[in-house]
C-alpha cells in the first residue's frame, strides 16, 4: 500500500486518540470536580489551540483535500457518488480557512461549522455502506464505481470515509470550542 496512505491512516488514528481523549477530559470535569486540564498541566496545550486553531484546521482541510486528490489522481480511485458529495464540503474548507488566515479574519466560524456538519452524516453513511454488512448492498451506482467498493482499511476500522468523517468532526470541535464566537 502507499505511504502517503499509511501516513494518512496514521494521522486519522491520532486525531482519533485526541478527540476520545479530550471527550473522556470533557466527561472527567463536567461530572467531578477533578480538573484534569490542571493535574496533568494541559494548559499550555489548550493554549495552544487556542492561538492556532484556525491553522490546525486549515492544515487538517488541505491534508484531507490532497489526501482526495491524490487518491484519485495519483492512485486512479475512482471517487464514488457519496466521495464527490463529501468532496464539496471538504474542499471549500480548503480555501475559506487559509483565506481567513492569511486576512487574518476570525469570523470564519459561521462558514466552517455548517460545512463540516453537512459533511460528517456523509460520511458516516458512506463508511456504513462499506464496513456494515446489511448496507453492502445499497451501492449508489449501477454503471458508476459502487459505494461500498472499500479501497483501503487500517486499524480494523480507518478507511477512506472514516479519515473523511475525523477531519470533518475535527474541524466541527476545533472551530465550535476554540473560534471565537463574537469576534
Amino acid at each position: 500500500m502507499s505511504l502517503v496512505i499509511e501516513i494518512l491512516a496514521y494521522g486519522t488514528l491520532i486525531l482519533n486518540i485526541g478527540i476520545v481523549s479530550g471527550f473522556f477530559v470533557y466527561l472527567v470535569e463536567r461530572f467531578t470536580d477533578f480538573n484534569v486540564v490542571e493535574y496533568l498541566r494541559l494548559q499550555t496545550v489548550e493554549d495552544k489551540l487556542l492561538s492556532y486553531y484556525r491553522e490546525i484546521a486549515a492544515f487538517i482541510a488541505l491534508t484531507a483535500t490532497s489526501g482526495s486528490l491524490y487518491m484519485s489522481e495519483i492512485l486512479e480511485w475512482t471517487p464514488c457518488r457519496l466521495c464527490w458529495y463529501q468532496r464539496i464540503f471538504m474542499y471549500p474548507l480548503a480555501f475559506i480557512i487559509p483565506t481567513a488566515i492569511i486576512s487574518e479574519k476570525h469570523d470564519v466560524r459561521d462558514y466552517v461549522i455548517p460545512l463540516s456538519l453537512v459533511g460528517m452524516p456523509i460520511s458516516l453513511y458512506n463508511y456504513s455502506l462499506e464496513r456494515v454488512e446489511q448496507f453492502e448492498s445499497a451501492g449508489c451506482a449501477i454503471h458508476a464505481v459502487s459505494c461500498s467498493t472499500e479501497h483501503t482499511f487500517h486499524f480494523g476500522y480507518v478507511n477512506v470515509p472514516f479519515m473523511a468523517f475525523t477531519a470533518f468532526l475535527t474541524i466541527f470541535l476545533i472551530m465550535w470550542k476554540f473560534s471565537p464566537e463574537d469576534v
